[in-house]
């Protein structure tokens, strides 16, 4: 029985990485992300890695997170498959998410080695950038099925790009706006944003690590879920992706 469900995890492992280094998208995001970063790299050669560097990994590994979660689960062939692979519900979203990461990993490694100051400053900023990755995928995987690769995609990246803004800021720059303030500030601290794993990274406090590995886990079941509404033929109300 052991050796079934690893065998099957194995083969969402290797789908994953699969689905997610196949499409495009992720290829052109990988390119723009080693041009900026080496362009960073040139310009900053001689000054020390700040938390403003480490907020650029974070956001750069938001954004494929992001790019690369949207396919597993896509509606079309991604989604149909689930249908015709040997593994439980349960292990079909948790094996796509670490191929997923798999498909990442090169590309984190990388950034991660060259704008460490020293080992542990690495080994820091990957173990936060993954987590925070993971949680993204997890979430895209969740979302796609239901709204479709594109809304998903846009409503995700938006949320990457605007969550880097510290929620005081965010509160400060709405002030005039009550209503979407008060909406705003539940979602920046309830959303998995880069803000809370950039906070993570300079205190370490449970408190920021908590929503994160939340998101991670709830995404994951949920699509878990979702895979197994599909296999019963209640299929999620959503628009097939012509991208797909």
């Amino acid at each position: 029985m052991m050796a079934k469900l690893m065998l099957a995890f194995k083969a969402e492992i290797l789908l994953g990485a699969r689905l997610a280094l196949r499409h495009r998208t992720y290829q052109v995001a990988i390119l723009f992300a080693l041009v900026v970063f080496l362009l960073g790299a040139i310009h900053d050669l001689t000054k020390p890695v700040g938390t403003d560097r480490d907020g650029a990994v974070l956001l750069v590994s938001g954004i494929l997170a992001v790019i690369a979660g949207s396919r597993p689960l896509a509606p079309g062939a991604a989604l149909a498959s689930v249908r015709h692979v040997a593994a439980e519900w349960w292990l079909i979203p948790f094996g796509r998410l670490v191929g997923t990461l798999l498909a990442l990993s090169p590309l984190m490694i990388a950034i991660v080695l060259l704008f460490g100051t020293s080992a542990s400053d690495s080994v820091r900023v990957g173990f936060v950038a993954t987590l925070y990755a993971s949680a993204v995928a997890a979430t895209m995987f969740a979302m796609v099925p239901v709204t479709g690769t594109t809304v998903g995609a846009v409503l995700a990246s938006s949320a990457v790009l605007v969550g880097s803004i510290q929620p005081s800021a965010a509160d400060v720059s709405l002030w005039a706006w009550p209503v979407v303030r008060e909406l705003s500030m539940v979602l920046w601290n309830v959303l998995p944003m880069p803000w809370r794993a950039h906070r993570l990274l300079n205190d370490g406090s449970a408190m920021n690590a908590l929503p994160i590995v939340f998101w991670l886990l709830c995404g994951a079941l949920m699509a878990g879920g979702i895979t197994c509404a599909y296999r019963l033929g209640r299929q999620p109300s959503c628009k097939v992706d012509a991208a797909c």
